[in-house]
């Protein structure tokens, strides 16, 4: 576990990971403003016009640190609507990120480790440290496939095995992603051991008690929706090691929710 420590500057509108306040200082990026003018680094996805992300080189002493940092901007009023409509908590900006990345690390669940937040007018965002040397989980299973040999057909069920540890740990911590791809899970193999690191948790809830059946299934039918590059026994191995394969009520209900997910990407084209 990683219990990180924080300390707020800028007149609290800057919140920094006590680890990271020397680099930040020495990069003139001790305040929210400079972090969000900052000018540096490419833009590595934009997925919409008020949110991007942009991979950034820091200088230290120990040689340049690369970090992610997704700025939000103030989202339309139309979405606040769009959430009132669909009966969700609408969650904007960057805080429930930060605060999902803190609580993840501190449980000891593999995702990016947190640097800064910021908040100022609608305006927010998140930097993280860059996870190197690794290849999305759809990816890699893609391009290893099980009839290349015996070697991979092992480490495929060792990551299947490392996918369903991880989102048993966060269900049962009373944690639901709400956007449990397969596309946001990063892998890297040291040796025949996969290194896992779930990522994109803006969307995440963290619940007092334990995790309500519906964002159990939600979850699981994502991850269902979008492991296609999966075989059928990868995928009952999944369930097994995750603990629900012989509860077929829940099954079920988990391969209804898939439909329904399929059924809503076809319609609306995404």
């Amino acid at each position: 576990m990683n219990r990180i420590k924080t300390k707020a500057l800028d007149r609290g509108r800057l919140i920094v990971n006590s680890d990271f306040e020397r680099l930040l200082l020495e990069n003139d990026l001790g305040t929210f403003d400079a972090i969000m003018r900052f000018s540096g680094g490419r833009i590595v996805k934009k997925a919409l016009k008020e949110r991007y992300t942009t991979k950034i080189t820091l200088d230290s002493q120990d040689g340049a640190v690369n970090c992610f940092l997704k700025r939000y901007l103030r989202s339309p009023i139309t979405e606040y609507f769009k959430q009132i409509i669909r009966l969700t908590r609408p969650i904007f900006g960057a805080r429930n990120e930060w605060e999902a990345l803190v609580y993840l690390n501190r449980l000891g669940v593999p995702t990016a480790v947190p640097v800064a937040y910021g908040e100022c007018q609608g305006r927010s965002f998140t930097m993280t440290l860059a996870i190197e040397n690794i290849i999305r989980a759809c990816d890699w299973f893609e391009k290893f496939q099980p009839d290349s040999g015996e070697a991979v057909r092992v480490r495929r069920k060792l990551l299947v095995e490392e996918l369903a540890r991880i989102v048993r740990k966060m269900h049962d911590s009373g944690i639901n992603h709400q956007d449990l791809y397969l596309c946001h899970f990063l892998v890297r193999f040291e040796g025949d051991v996969p290194r896992v690191f779930i990522i994109d948790n803006q969307r995440v809830m963290v619940h007092s008690g334990s995790l309500p059946e519906r964002w159990r299934v939600k979850d699981l039918a994502q991850f269902c929706f979008s492991a296609s590059c999966l075989t059928k026994e990868e995928l009952e191995y999944f369930f097994e090691k995750y603990g629900v394969l012989h509860d077929g009520h829940l099954i079920a209900k988990i391969f209804r929710k898939k439909e329904k997910i399929e059924k809503h990407t076809i319609k609306n084209k995404l």
